[in-house]
């Protein structure tokens, strides 16, 4: 075994800046895996490959002091620190040539660490890293069972429970998540015209068929407004309108999930101009904003609206594509929250919007069913 007894963060850094130690086979060495996380003291076991020399051997070091410790078969033990640390094999037949591992040693954890749960609804929890736990309910009345591979089944009632893994390996290394187990979830559809139906018979709103496929214990509220913008500063802004509101109201009510369909309407001559798509990315922001950080905590999704298959009142479906859908993808993902990719989904359907714009029933059935594979598929 080889061990750098010490190199100061800057020595580090600049092995590493500099590429000497760069992780791909264009150094000449490639370390298998490249990246790796592992609990304390446990063992990895990394393989090199030295390219154009076949055969070659390598040594192995690690940059930190206290970093661990590798013997010559590629053999790592973590040490008890907790940390990032890096591994290097250099070829033995040419000592300018080598490449790293980067080595996470972490605590034990749950994911999800915190979920909502339907009663009656089964969950599945993992750990990470991935190593052989025992699963337990912490409780021990009322608050369901888990089984040997993680998957959590509730009680019939509202409760808040407790469940955690231990290492079979260390009884010391316990990970715990806790899951609020409910009765209701609430599915808030904030949007425009299409969310509100116009186009579909009644009762045939994709929200109201969202809540009936989505079943037993979700209540979904319709809280669409015809012509609703994202712009604060757009000529019917969301924000100003009564459904903002009462969507405010219903999604604080109790946990669930808040679905945000608009962007449509923006695309307007007197909504799209150089200041409104200035700010569009801002608005969306802060109208998630708004949702996340009400005191029911729910979760929140953005759908990628439905394609504009004419020009009809005004909307640009070029706009729309081009420049509306990018700013929603990055308004998503700057806020941490799931995206619905409607839009991909009606792409193919022309014929479910008769003028154009507003989805029939079918159209909106495909919204609806769109929506619950994304909710019940990442639920928690």
């Amino acid at each position: 075994m080889v061990v750098r007894p010490c190199l100061t963060g800057v020595a580090i850094a600049s092995l590493l800046a500099c590429g000497s130690v760069g992780r791909q086979a264009a150094s000449g060495v490639e370390v298998q895996p490249p990246e790796a996380q592992v609990l304390p003291l446990d063992s990895l076991l990394l393989t090199a490959t030295v390219n154009g020399a076949p055969g070659s051997g390598v040594s192995w070091e690690i940059l930190e002091a206290g970093g661990g410790s590798i013997d010559s078969s590629g053999r790592y033990v973590a040490p008890r620190a907790l940390g990032t640390y890096h591994v290097v094999a250099t070829s033995v037949a040419d000592r300018s040539v080598s490449a790293s591992a980067r080595i996470s040693v972490t605590g034990l954890s749950i994911s999800p660490a915190n979920a909502t749960v339907l009663a009656g609804e089964s969950m599945t929890l993992a750990v990470s890293p991935t190593v052989p736990v025992d699963w337990a309910v912490e409780e021990a009345d009322g608050c369901g069972a888990v089984s040997p591979a993680g998957v959590y089944t509730p009680p019939p009632a509202s409760a808040t429970c407790h469940v955690a893994a231990t290492t079979r390996r260390d009884s010391s290394m316990t990970a715990r998540a806790t899951i609020d187990v409910v009765t209701r979830l609430n599915i808030t559809c904030v949007g425009d015209s299409i969310t509100a139906g116009v186009g579909a018979s009644s009762g045939h709103d994709y929200s109201t068929v969202l809540g009936q496929l989505l079943g037993e214990g979700f209540v979904a509220g319709n809280y669409g407004h015809g012509g609703a913008t994202m712009l604060q500063s757009g000529d019917t802004p969301y924000w100003t309108q009564p459904e903002f509101s009462s969507s405010t109201a219903f999604a604080a009510s109790g946990p669930g999930d808040v679905v945000i369909q608009l962007g449509t309407n923006d695309t307007k001559p007197q909504n799209w101009t150089a200041a409104g798509k200035a700010s569009f990315l801002a608005d969306c922001e802060a109208l998630v904003d708004h949702y996340l950080t009400l005191p029911s905590s729910p979760r929140v999704w953005i759908n990628q609206p439905p394609p504009a298959f004419s020009d009809g009142w005004g909307i640009d479906g070029t706009v729309l594509r081009e420049e509306v859908l990018p700013l929603l993808r990055q308004c998503a993902a700057d806020k941490g929250v799931g995206t619905i990719d409607v839009y991909s989904a009606l792409l193919p359907h022309p014929e479910y919007f008769p003028d154009g714009i507003h989805p029939n029933d079918a159209g909106a059935a495909l919204i609806a069913a769109t929506a619950r594979d994304a909710v019940l598929g990442l639920r928690p």
